[in-house]
């Protein structure tokens, strides 16, 4: 019997040396990646750890039932690490008087060596998390200061947010900042015609204020500021609707004063606030929505038909306000009746959902053709189709001459190979708006066959052309982020920058640089690993059998999950900006329990 003990004791040793040995060899074979390393590393130091600690029997109890959901999201993670770096294992370049066969079978290899030791990592750090996690809840922190009114709360808090970016604007960035798609939509405002392909109410939003500030200022700079003002008003409110959601749940002090300063001292939430750019009001009517239906499960608030209303109001704007917004709230609301679909309870919010999308469908089509509003081009929404086909005339020798000449009927297939970047799917889009997009437009049928018959003939050029695309938004972090600081426009409308207080700039500047430069700062920016930790929450949720949080995820990973299919660029900051609005008040929101009715 002892020495059978013995034997499991040192069995269990082997097991545990060989997992961290196969995460170190993970985090080896990702240090040549693309993109940062940071969020490889703390993945890998944490499931380093999480082995050590699992290995004890008494700490690992995660049932039968749960273990299929740790082994499918570990499975579905450690696969997009090891795609998204696809270069490690898919060398084509044979070393000289090496087998090709012998090298065929050792790229294989670091295949399954990359996936394993992923697997591992993130097997582990959930089911380390699962264990500790699985029946925490915030407690309440009733002390000093729960006895404020919650409007006081919710003033205060705007007044803070807005007033620091509007002094950070005026002096530092006036009269915000415009890109060229800001000044598109200034065009559109002021002269029109107008076109859908920036949301048609975010552009009458804008138009409000600029002819308004124009009238009064009699200065397209300071008509522009207005805007920038209004905006900054209006996310200080959203945020404000987060926090003050935080002091009514009465978790401590230092959870709501932290999100709160998170809120203003991050430099995208400070920069994004004054930018002309419809992602940023898309994240605030986001976050609104979330928060707005998690008050009215756990009924936070004395009027609950405020929470209603709010819920409408942030459902409105996300299915408005992007043009993939609408699809993620229809996805996030088939997600909603499969889990709450027998639930009486839920029924009246089924109904409410239901309606925003039937409203807010009417406002996007009917309403707008009847207003003679171009819709985008066809062109705009194929960004991932033509990525991949492009993708295959550049690789590929062997492609079909009737697919060739399909493509040469609407683009220069010519210059396919020169415009393509991996990257960004512009350069491609410009090429077939130069040709005869409208035939496009007209034989979309025979398009779409082309399409799905190359995509198989070459499966494996089509799928990286997808990987290149999209790998930012649920990889790791790439160097994508830059802080803006530009007005265009100068010759067009006469826009131009002010500083009012260079010095203060320059610290600024500084600021902003640091999170570029820093490796630890970068971890704030990277688009991916906060999708890991979207999908570490799901998880966690899951494995408390949390419905309600599990769907707080949702509507987020809708979001995500449409840019993998829309996408122009590979990892654009604002497209994802919504995650950022809402990741805070989520965490907070998952280990919250109890159905308050707060009547302060």
């Amino acid at each position: 019997m002892k020495k059978f003990h013995y034997d499991a004791e040192r069995y269990k040793l082997v097991i545990c040396f060989l997992k961290i040995l196969s995460i170190l060899y993970w985090l080896a074979l990702l240090s040549t990646a693309d993109s940062y390393y940071i969020p490889y590393l703390i993945v890998g130091s944490c499931g380093i750890i999480s082995v050590y600690i699992n290995m004890d029997e008494k700490e690992n109890f995660i049932k039968k039932e749960e273990n299929f959901v740790v082994l499918a999201f570990s499975c579905l993670l450690s696969l997009m690490v090891a795609s998204a770096n696809y270069g490690i294992f898919t060398d084509n370049n044979v070393p000289e008087n090496i087998n090709i066969y012998f090298f065929g079978l050792y790229q294989k290899s670091l295949f399954i060596l990359l996936f394993i030791g992923g697997f591992f990592a993130f097997k582990n750090l959930f089911i380390y998390l699962a264990n500790r996690l699985r029946n925490y809840y915030w407690h309440k922190k009733v002390r000093l200061g729960y006895g404020w009114k919650v409007t006081s709360i919710y003033c205060i808090s705007m007044f803070i947010t807005s007033a620091a970016n509007i002094f950070i604007m005026y002096n530092c960035y006036y009269p915000g900042n415009l890109t060229s798609d800001s000044v598109y939509v200034i065009k559109q405002a002021l002269y029109g015609p107008y076109s859908n392909q920036h949301p048609y109410y975010y552009t009458k939003i804008i138009e409000f204020f600029l002819v308004n500030g124009k009238q009064w200022f009699h200065n397209i700079n300071a008509a522009v500021a207005f805007f920038s003002i209004f905006q900054i008003i209006f996310m200080a409110a959203c945020i404000s609707y987060v926090i003050v959601t935080l002091y009514q749940m009465e978790v401590s002090w230092k959870l709501v004063l932290g999100c709160l300063i998170w809120y203003i001292i991050m430099p995208f939430h400070i920069m994004y606030s004054f930018s002309m750019w419809k992602d940023v009001m898309f994240g605030g009517f986001v976050a609104v929505y979330i928060v707005a239906v998690f008050r009215i499960w756990k009924k936070i608030g004395k009027y609950n038909y405020v929470n209603w209303f709010m819920m409408m109001i942030g459902g409105s704007g996300t299915c408005l306000f992007r043009s993939n917004g609408w699809f993620a709230f229809f996805l996030s609301f088939l997600c909603f009746i499969f889990l709450f679909g027998e639930d009486a309870n839920k029924k009246k919010m089924i109904l409410y959902l239901g309606g925003i999308l039937g409203l807010t469908l009417i406002l996007k089509y009917p309403v707008l053709y009847t207003l003679d509003v171009r819709q985008p081009d066809i062109v705009e929404k194929l960004s991932v189709p033509i990525q991949q086909i492009a993708r295959i005339i550049r690789d590929c020798d062997d492609v079909r001459e009737e697919h060739k000449v399909l493509l040469r009927k609407i683009v220069d297939v010519d210059q396919i190979s020169e415009a393509y970047k991996p990257y960004i799917s512009d350069p491609i889009k410009d090429l077939i708006r130069e040709g005869d997009k409208q035939y496009l437009e007209d034989h979309k049928a025979v398009y779409l066959k082309l399409y799905l018959e190359m995509s198989l003939s070459h499966l494996d050029k089509s799928v990286e052309a997808w990987i290149d695309l999209t790998k930012g938004y649920w990889n790791g972090g790439y160097s994508r982020w830059k802080w803006l600081d530009c007005v265009e426009g100068k010759e067009e409308l006469g826009l131009e920058r002010t500083i009012h207080m260079k010095n203060l700039k320059g610290v600024l500047d500084g600021y902003f640089w640091m999170y570029d430069s820093n490796s630890f700062l970068k971890i704030f920016l990277c688009i991916g690993f906060h999708t890991w930790i979207i999908m570490l929450l799901a998880v966690l949720s899951i494995l408390r059998k949390d419905k309600e949080s599990f769907f707080m995820t949702i509507p987020l990973i809708s979001i995500i999950f449409t840019l993998l299919i829309t996408t122009p660029v590979y990892a654009e900051f604002r497209y994802i900006y919504a995650v950022f609005c809402c990741i805070p008040f989520i965490i907070v929101a998952t280990f919250f329990k109890g159905n308050l009715g707060i009547t302060t």
